[in-house]
């Protein structure tokens, strides 16, 4: 929702043939490989924190996907705009968006529940 508000309001089109939703939009295949070798560290991490933190797992699984998260959206939105930024650098407002949005609704996790 926020999203196709930021949509409207910055005049930024939807990219042609991705996914609106989908969290598999890669820019190119280097932003690909950064994303698989985040993924795969994140879920090592979180094994490694449930299995040494059985009792007080939570609170330092919700950290770490806050902080991985945080980390792919960062590198999705710099190659948004270093890289590509001769097509749709305001594709960035929308990345940068999401994640905070994200990490909101994580740390109303957190806080409330």
């Amino acid at each position: 929702m926020v999203s196709l508000l930021l949509m409207k309001a910055f005049h930024i089109e939807r990219e042609k043939g991705k996914q609106p939703f989908s969290s598999f939009n890669h820019v190119n295949r280097l932003h690909k490989k950064i994303d698989l070798f985040i993924i795969v560290f994140s879920m090592i991490t979180f094994v490694g924190l449930f299995l040494l933190y059985k009792e007080e797992s939570i609170p330092f699984i919700f950290f770490a996907l806050i902080i991985f998260s945080v980390m792919e959206y960062v590198i999705r939105a710099f190659l948004n705009v270093i890289i590509y930024y001769s097509q749709n650098p305001k594709q960035a407002i929308l990345t940068i968006s999401d994640m905070l949005l994200f990490v909101i609704r994580i740390i109303f996790l957190i806080t409330f529940f």
